[in-house]
């Protein structure tokens, strides 16, 4: 008998999640088959209020997104803090609706919910990171996870990532036992190797002094996130400088980056990832690849800034802890090929010559200021 394969396909008409369509100035509009699933909302005024106490520190982010004029394809994906009904994640995209700009925002139950609209109809998916992340979150839906039974096509997209795709996908090296401090040793020993680094300082304190054994998130997903946001700050750092600081508070481990950057025009305390938007575009992909992560795997991550130092932290340990599969492995060895795949995924020069461009530009904003200030006082 013929096993059957299952590849990607898109149904022609994909069942709808339940949604809400905000205006540009973040009023809610209308609701589809979401009101009747939260009982405890009994109008839109009421509904809105708790849509938006379920986003908390993502709420500020949703009201940008929202307001944004902007014909560039782009998306959020939030989880709530509280959650709304039955929901636990919302998916936002722009839209026009009779000429007038709207945000859709879809519900789910899960993040993984979401995969149908960053499909093959979607502009999303002409985009590399986006393709990928598409095919992260289909399979982690339910697609097979056996990489014979996918097309062609597809294998050549996951084949862009493997260690990473194959740790999300597989529940006996997804989560595995590791010393934190050690693996973060690691990944920055194998930064501090690459060309587009070694010019860089990547200071590292253990705070607690301790081992700090981790076992709820996989490996291969915490070092492509850092890695990502690592990279970020490489490119924004003035001084040449990421610090990296280790904390214990109880059961829950907490990794600290933070830089000097350049230039920064926005401020945050305690927001989600999704801050990190409001970043120049050429950093978004790396943005949404961590965001991806993080609610892939339940990883926390806040954004933080003091004038102009960025500090992103990541809380591992504030879930319980699943069953461990005591099966011998070692998960810092993970770390090498997962930083190398994110480092080629991400185009680090490319990154870095984009940050010297926008750096030029506030340069010569900055002179042309000082122009037009020595000109006003000669008058």
């Amino acid at each position: 008998m013929k096993r059957s394969v299952r590849t990607v396909r898109t149904p022609d008409d994909p069942p709808t999640l339940p949604s809400l369509v905000f205006s540009p100035d973040a009023r809610l509009c209308e609701e589809h088959e979401v009101l009747s699933c939260v009982p405890e909302t009994s109008d839109l005024d009421r509904l809105r209020h708790a849509f938006l106490s379920g986003l908390s520190r993502d709420r500020e982010d949703f009201y940008r997104f929202c307001e944004a004029d902007s014909d560039r394809p782009d998306y959020r994906i939030y989880s709530f803090r509280a959650l709304l009904g039955p929901f636990r994640t919302a998916f936002c995209e722009r839209a026009t609706v009779l000429g007038t700009r709207m945000t859709v925002v879809f519900l789910g139950r899960s993040v993984t919910d979401f995969y149908r609209y960053m499909g093959p109809k979607s502009v999303y998916y002409a985009d590399t990171v986006n393709r990928i992340l598409f095919e992260l979150l289909y399979l982690k839906h339910g697609g097979s996870p056996d990489f014979s039974a996918l097309s062609p096509e597809v294998f050549l997209l996951v084949n862009r990532t493997p260690h990473l795709a194959r740790a999300i996908f597989s529940e006996r090296c997804g989560t595995r036992c590791c010393d934190l401090a050690e693996l973060l040793r690691a990944v920055l020993r194998n930064l501090a190797e690459n060309p587009d680094f070694r010019s860089v300082s990547l200071p590292f304190e253990d705070a607690a002094g301790e081992a700090h054994p981790i076992s709820d998130i996989p490996v291969e997903a915490l070092v492509c996130a850092l890695t990502g946001m690592l990279t970020v700050l490489r490119c924004l750092a003035s001084d040449n400088t990421v610090r990296i600081t280790l904390s214990r508070f109880g059961n829950v481990r907490e990794i600290a980056l933070e830089t000097s950057a350049r230039s920064l025009s926005f401020s945050a305390d305690g927001e989600g990832l999704s801050t990190l938007f409001r970043l120049p575009c050429d950093f978004h992909d790396a943005v949404r690849i961590a965001v991806a992560l993080t609610e892939l795997t339940h990883l926390a991550a806040s954004v933080y800034t003091r004038g102009n130092t960025l500090s992103l932290v990541f809380r591992i340990g504030a879930e319980p802890p699943p069953l461990l599969d005591f099966k011998y492995s070692d998960p810092v060895s993970a770390a090498p090929p997962i930083l190398a795949e994110s480092l080629a995924l991400l185009d680090l020069p490319r990154l870095l010559s984009a940050a010297e461009e926008e750096e030029g530009e506030q340069q010569d904003l900055r002179s042309g200021a000082v122009g037009r200030e020595q000109e006003h006082h000669k008058e």
